[in-house]
């Protein structure tokens, strides 16, 4: 088991990787799904391989369910109540349709995320803070991240 601090370690040197569609490569390019799965490689998370097969071709705006199932087969369920740092939102994008992925960070006592952010064009952290709060669909947890 990692701790969720060593989590977010990894995930702050993706900082400014570019958003780039279906990508998984610090410095190059990621989207929000590649940012936690290069995350979770980088921290020895072995994805197997005829799972990542049935998921890894998915749309700009990736389908609600077919992102469920996937979270499902790779991750672990966490309680709202539960969440804690180096967890993973699945946030909505737009009113009730979950599409989006971010890691839960910590700066100065107050939680953050990170997350590719085709807005901005790269990999970002900032507060977790209005609109993101009402956002929150279900969280999530790496297999690997020790339970605080």
């Amino acid at each position: 088991m990692i701790e969720p601090q060593d989590v977010i370690d990894e995930a702050r040197t993706w900082l400014g990787t570019r958003f780039l569609h279906q990508q998984a490569v610090k410095g190059h390019g990621c989207d929000c799904i590649g940012l936690i799965r290069g995350v979770a490689q980088a921290k020895g998370l072995v994805v197997d391989a005829d799972i990542w097969r049935r998921f890894r071709n998915y749309g700009r705006v990736p389908n609600p369910a077919h992102m469920i199932e996937a979270l499902r087969a790779h991750l672990v369920p966490v309680d709202r109540e539960q969440i804690q740092l180096a967890d993973i939102l699945y946030l909505e994008w737009r009113r009730e349709l979950p599409t989006h992925l971010a890691f839960v960070g910590e700066f100065q006592g107050r939680r953050t995320l990170i997350h590719a952010l085709a807005e901005a064009g790269h990999v970002v952290e900032h507060g977790f803070v209005d609109p993101w709060p009402e956002r929150l669909n279900s969280a999530w947890r790496l297999p690997i991240v020790k339970v605080l």
